[in-house]
């Protein structure tokens, strides 16, 4: 009996919380509709918080909280070779060393991958397909099956039975129709046959690469000798084994290493392994910016908060009356509340709808016009997680802009508000306090914004104009790459020779030069080397450079200057003594004391000769613009080690000085390389211009997304100053009016009413320069030749948003102006 009347009154309260709820809802649309204005306004403010608030979710989940498509990511890590002694932190592994890691751990299994390129002939014009050349256990350790067909085999890594494919499924799709035919059919890679076996998962991708056919790596005879294990060119990706830790791995690993730095002193002194979870290499350096862009939005959406919670205040004024007849006729304070706080709700959700919709907007372009560095961008989307977040953020901020005015008329006066036959009383002192206190924080916020925007504009800049040690107008890059089947040692370098004699003639071309790998290509190999004359060193212990090729007019395409000496001519070829240039970096470092040019020095490929550095040429930033440039070395590609020349230059890059617009020389290199062999594909052809575009693309976008997101803030703040001071005026007309019938001038009402508004101003600024100081230093590593405490930021921004603040309170101020006083006492 007890337990069914318990029920019953859980039942009534229930029926009757939901009714009440419904009624709350009902009467907040109509509250809405009354006041059509306001309402609009705050849903704009809400759209544009809870919106980027969306948006900046959906990538952050996406990349760093979004689990990676592989089954139990979590136990998959990448290992990177490392050299701590000569601070390198990330470098591929030799195959041998691979096998020795692979066969010897007991807490992992690895694979191996590598980048590459190959092209597909027999089906129209010669085409160029990113490759990946991968151990044959790789996708089963990553957990991965062909949608179609079968994996690799383990036979499969064995030369001779090595020439088989896995297509990827947009290759697949785009290039052989779907057809599931294909599977176990022929085709023609790099002049040679090879079977397909199988099609990936639709939108696999092996890591952050962009492979579109996958052959399986089998050792050649170089890679298996013993200075094999000198050649670093693979990737390596593993799983954990069950039970145990990344520590444990770890520690595994670097035991090996220290193994095989002893018994392989000669290369493998000083080098170790460092495993790291994908999850955390394939987020890569974007962490920082992502905290940054959330921090960011959230303060945009704290200032869109109390911007709306302003406007609630101010609406409320005129509902005094309202609320105490409802208060007198027996609602509760919890019942008057609770209605205030259900319509600030239902505001808020109705603006994260609209903010929604922004974030789907927002999410379309960054497909569009993000950086291609992105990590997983084609991944990014409005998934249940993020219309989740969406809905709590919503909630949660309709509760925190609605709970001020809600608790304004949790105690009510009844008899004051009720004998009041005036101007209502909500201009009282303390709903005055508490909208002030509203701007400032609106402004505080904007400041810490406006102020880290100043920074990153003024970062970008600088990486901008950085002197990067060459000229990017009028080049055109593209590259070729090279059969072995039909091109072996000399034969590749003829070929490219006449391909430059060839591109010299055509019109609109000033200079073609070759090089393996331009400036800001992301490809930036390293070679020891030796000085002679210097005491001998171990190879692993030996100074290293990154190891370029180039051709005669090379240096003059790029206007690399010359410090001293001269560039290679047409005359340094396989005949002629061996040369090399050397650039600023290698001089200062390696020749301190003495001068470089006529010293010699002598690669690390086995064979080469000793070559007399003949020139010194300005540095170059290679890797990227925010690198500090660091030793090379460049070698004349007619010089190189015959044997060696397949594996050097096989694939090389063609660098073309355009007299006119340098992409109306596309069509005609292209002609100009089909004419000498109509089999190879030209392939990656882009200007100088758009490569330095994408290197700066990541620094670029954060940067402009800080400027949306602090316009964005500033907008919002000048409006909540702007509707203080206009509500201050209204709730002030008869104040002025009296002043004006006293004899104030338009001088005297414009500095009162402007007065108030920058008072305002200038305490948010202080406010926000002060919390600016300290959370600067959080971007710090997001800077590039900016102090956080940069002084133009820090005086410009904070000027700016004065200036912004009087514009604000102008137009009240010349409201103020318009007041009959006559009229004002007449009304009261």
């Amino acid at each position: 009996m007890n337990s069914n009347f318990i029920i019953r009154q859980v039942e009534d309260a229930y029926n009757s919380g939901l009714a009440m709820l419904r009624s709350n809802i009902r009467f907040a649309a109509r509250a809405m509709v009354a006041s059509p204005g306001t309402t609009v306004a705050a849903i704009i403010a809400l759209a544009l918080g809870i919106g980027g608030s969306a948006s900046i979710f959906s990538i952050l989940n996406t990349i760093l909280l979004r689990p990676l498509p592989y089954p139990n990511a979590d136990r998959l890590v990448v290992a990177w070779a490392a050299n701590p002694g000569k601070k390198i932190p990330q470098f591929r592994v030799s195959p041998l060393n691979y096998l020795d890691y692979k066969n010897l751990n007991r807490s992992l299994r690895l694979g191996s991958f590598r980048e590459g390129s190959v092209v597909l002939t027999g089906r129209d014009l010669p085409e160029k397909l990113e490759s990946s050349t991968v151990s044959p256990d790789l996708f089963e350790i990553l957990g991965v099956a062909p949608r179609i067909g079968t994996n690799f085999r383990t036979e499969n890594g064995v030369a001779g039975k090595d020439h088989v494919a896995l297509l990827a499924d947009a290759l697949w799709k785009g290039k052989f129709g779907g057809d599931e035919r294909i599977i176990g059919k022929p085709i023609v890679l790099d002049g040679e046959p090879y079977t397909v076996v199988g099609v990936m998962p639709a939108g696999f991708r092996l890591l952050d690469q962009k492979a579109e056919i996958f052959i399986p790596h089998a050792l050649s005879v170089d890679e298996a000798s013993a200075r094999g294990r000198g050649f670093s060119t693979l990737f390596l990706a593993g799983r954990l084994n069950d039970g145990v830790s990344i520590e444990q791995g770890r520690s595994d690993v670097e035991a090996i290493a220290a193994r095989l730095a002893e018994q392989y002193a000669v290369l493998n002194n000083g080098w170790t392994l460092r495993l790291i979870p994908l999850a955390e290499q394939m987020s890569g350096d974007t962490r920082g910016t992502l905290f940054a862009l959330l921090g960011a939005v959230c303060f945009v959406l704290l200032i869109a908060c109390a911007n709306v919670a302003s406007l609630l205040l101010a609406r409320a004024g005129g509902r005094q009356k309202e609320i105490a007849v409802r208060a007198a006729l027996g609602a509760s304070p919890w019942a008057v509340v609770s209605q205030l706080l259900v319509e600030s709700v239902v505001l808020s959700l109705t603006g994260g709808l609209f903010g929604l919709g922004i974030a789907w907007i927002a999410i379309r372009a960054l497909e569009r016009f993000g950086p291609a560095n992105l990590p997983r961008l084609s991944e990014i989307s409005i998934d249940p997680w993020v219309v989740g977040f969406t809905l709590g953020v919503a909630i949660a901020t309709g509760i925190l802009f609605g709970l001020a005015p809600a608790l304004t008329f949790a105690r009510i006066d009844l008899n004051s508000v009720l004998r009041s036959s005036g101007r209502s009383s909500s201009g009282d002192a303390k709903r005055t306090l508490l909208r002030n206190a509203l701007v400032v924080g609106e402004v505080a916020l904007t400041m810490v914004l406006l102020t880290g925007c100043g920074l990153l504009l003024r970062s970008l800049w600088a990486l901008e104009q950085v002197d990067r040690g060459y000229q990017v107008g009028h080049l055109l890059t593209f590259k070729i790459a090279l059969p072995e089947t039909r091109y072996k040692e000399l034969a590749i370098a003829r070929f490219y020779q006449r391909l430059l004699e060839n591109i010299h003639t055509l019109p609109g071309v000033e200079l073609a030069g070759m090089t393996r790998d331009v400036p800001l290509s992301g490809s930036n190999p390293t070679l020891n080397f030796t000085i002679e004359g210097a005491p001998p060193l171990l190879p692993a212990d030996q100074p290293r450079a990154r190891f370029r090729l180039a051709s005669a007019d090379y240096f003059k395409a790029l206007q690399i200057p010359l410090i001293r000496g001269r560039y290679f001519e047409t005359s340094d070829s396989e005949n002629s003594q061996p040369v090399v240039v050397i650039n600023e970096a290698v001089a200062a470092q390696m020749f301190p004391n003495v001068d470089p040019l006529g010293r010699r020095i002598q690669c690390g490929f086995e064979g080469s000769p000793y070559a007399t550095i003949i020139g010194i040429v300005k540095n170059t930033r290679s890797v990227g613009l925010d690198s500090e440039p660091g030793p090379e070395t460049f070698y004349p590609y007619l010089q190189v080690v015959p044997s060696l020349m397949y594996f050097v230059e096989s694939t090389a890059t063609i660098v073309v000085r355009a007299k006119g617009d340098p992409d109306s020389l596309i069509n005609s290199t292209r002609e100009a390389v089909r004419r000498m062999d109509p089999d190879l594909a030209v392939f990656q052809a882009k200007t100088m211009e758009e490569m330095l575009a994408t290197s700066v693309a990541q620094p670029r976008f954060r940067t402009l997304l800080i400027v949306a997101f602090a316009g964005a803030a500033l907008v919002l703040a000048m409006i909540g100053l702007y509707s203080v001071l206009a509500f201050s005026v209204s709730q002030r007309t008869q104040e002025i009016g009296v002043r004006v019938a006293l004899g104030a001038t338009a001088s005297e009402v414009l500095k009162l009413v402007i007065g108030q508004g920058l008072r305002l101003a200038v305490i948010g600024v202080v406010l926000g320069l002060a919390a600016s100081f300290f959370l600067a230093r959080l971007i710090e590593k997001l800077l590039f030749g900016v102090k956080p405490w940069d002084a133009e930021a820090f005086v410009v921004m904070p000027l700016l948003l004065l200036v912004v603040a009087f514009f604000a309170t102008y137009l009240p101020a010349r409201r103020a102006l318009k007041i009959d006083p006559l009229i004002a006492l007449r009304s009261e």
